[in-house]
């Protein structure tokens, strides 16, 4: 078939399986911007064909319906983010970055967001830190055309140029696990992070919370379970941890961040709702409502998400939501509509990340410990009664 012949039969079958894809945008104003694409889709190359239905795509504000007939290379460098601010590793130092091959970081940065499917700002700006270094992206979004590196600008002058990784620096990326754990405190503080809603090969979440439970001698007073970044999975993979929790009394807190997305909101939901826990760190990557569990179709080879299921994770329902909000009042958890908030917000700096310190988990066992404290003493105080 040929392009116009493919982009109408993806959107076709996008529409026909999605739970309900016009809840952002009316399909009378997607059509306008269809059409506008196939005016010329056959004079694209295939990089700007790409880009045109990623921005496609990214029209439905739907951070789970996703072209992924795309495949985006990266260079080798080190960006974080701090708020809506960008920063690269030059040698031992994060400098801020204020252009990319030559253009302005916030035009860039704006341009990018039209291929990314998003609902809230955070995650527009956690996926712009990782388009920021693929020079397909930049070529994309008429920043660049050199497909083998990118020169990024710092705020002092001087240029970071970074390219793609050879294939022997690609066997050399560590592959973190899933699931790890620590002890803080005299081990009054059970430490989990929590990368993704998977199970390891050979090494299932539920054994792992097994063998976390026998390593514990005593039971701890909090557990800190660390999400950011998770970008989600199967939701249930950490229920195992939720019970043992909740069987033993045990005080928990999560320490969330832009990225995490999906999956990684339903943990931050379930600690919530069935443990009451406290929440820290940065706004998440997604909104209390939202559509998800993702289905995959596929055209020409080219494979596309929808959504099968609306959510509300809050008690304030949208009583004109165009469709019916699966689990009912069951998921109610947050008592706002917006972006999944932390309790107690916690940053990281530019100072941190220069000294290589963790300042949200440090402030985070902070936070507990104090707890822990006060705890303390309120229960001697009702001793000595």
């Amino acid at each position: 078939m040929n392009r116009a012949q493919f982009v109408n039969q993806v959107f076709k079958k996008l529409e026909d399986k999605h739970i309900y894809l016009y809840h952002d945008i009316s399909k009378e104003e997607f059509e306008k911007h269809k059409q506008k694409f196939l005016e010329n889709v056959d004079e694209l190359d295939e990089t700007h064909f790409e880009g045109g239905m990623l921005k496609l795509f990214a029209l439905f504000k739907d951070a789970h319906t996703m072209y992924q007939g795309v495949r985006l290379n990266y260079v080798n460098a080190i960006i974080s983010l701090i708020g809506k601010d960008f920063y690269i590793k030059k040698d031992d130092c994060f400098k801020k970055l204020s252009q990319v091959n030559g253009y302005k970081i916030e035009n860039v940065v704006e341009k990018l967001k039209e291929l990314i499917p998003y609902e809230v700002e955070t995650w527009a700006y956690s996926e712009a830190r990782r388009l920021l270094k693929s020079p397909k992206a930049m070529e994309m979004i008429g920043c660049g055309s050199n497909k083998d590196e990118i020169c990024f600008g710092c705020d002092d002058g001087e240029n970071v140029v970074a390219t793609l990784p050879t294939s022997k620096e690609l066997g050399e990326y560590p592959k973190k696990p899933f699931y790890e754990s620590k002890k803080f405190d005299n081990d009054e503080i059970l430490y989990i992070r929590y990368r993704l809603c998977q199970n390891m090969q050979d090494y299932s979440f539920s054994k792992f919370v097994e063998d976390v439970v026998k390593s514990c001698k005593k039971l701890p007073k909090a557990c800190l379970v660390d999400v950011r970044y998770n970008t989600g999975g199967n939701s249930k993979i950490i229920v195992p941890l939720i019970n043992w929790l909740k069987e033993n009394k045990i005080k928990s807190y999560m320490l969330m961040n832009e990225s995490v997305f999906s999956s990684g909101i339903f943990a931050l939901w379930y600690f919530k709702k069935h443990l009451n826990a406290t929440l820290i760190g940065t706004e998440a990557g997604q909104p209390t409502r939202n559509y998800g569990e993702c289905g995959l179709e596929e055209v020409e080879g080219k494979k596309f998400t929808y959504c099968k299921k609306y959510f509300e994770l809050t008690s304030c329902h949208d009583e004109n939501a165009p469709v019916k909000y699966s689990g009912g009042n069951d998921l109610e958890c947050f008592d706002y509509v917006g972006v999944v908030k932390p309790d107690i917000k916690v940053e990281n700096t530019v100072e941190d990340l220069n000294n290589g310190t963790d300042s949200q988990l440090e402030e985070g066992l902070k936070i507990i410990k104090n707890e822990i404290i006060k705890q303390n003493n309120k229960n001697s105080l009702t001793l000595e009664y």
